[in-house]
């Protein structure tokens, strides 16, 4: 995340250009004061702001995965070990719910 510890830089920037305008005549300064201003803006709506980075997150990540838990792991009745292929259990021969 990149910090903009002066926000109102930007603006100075065209404010300054428009000052530089009216009061000394100065276009070519003027301009770059502007153009300065207005890009560093453009940048930072663009590149910077809470909206892009909440649209670049993945939302359709599937969190499941094919491994079975510790639970799926034992049988409900009996509480044996099973083997991940199983419909009974090998100890009581309780059917599995898979």
């Amino acid at each position: 995340m990149v910090v903009y510890p002066v926000k109102w830089l930007p603006y100075m920037f065209i404010l300054g250009g428009i000052y530089v305008l009216v009061a000394e005549e100065d276009f070519f300064t003027a301009l770059i004061l502007v153009g300065v201003g207005a890009a560093w803006l453009f940048i930072k709506k663009k590149y910077f702001s809470k909206k892009d980075n909440a649209q670049n997150v993945n939302t359709n990540v599937n969190y499941s995965s094919k491994t079975t838990t510790s639970t799926q792991n034992f049988c409900t009745n009996c509480g044996s070990k099973i083997q991940q292929g199983d419909q009974f259990c090998q100890n009581c021969g309780n059917k599995l719910n898979r």
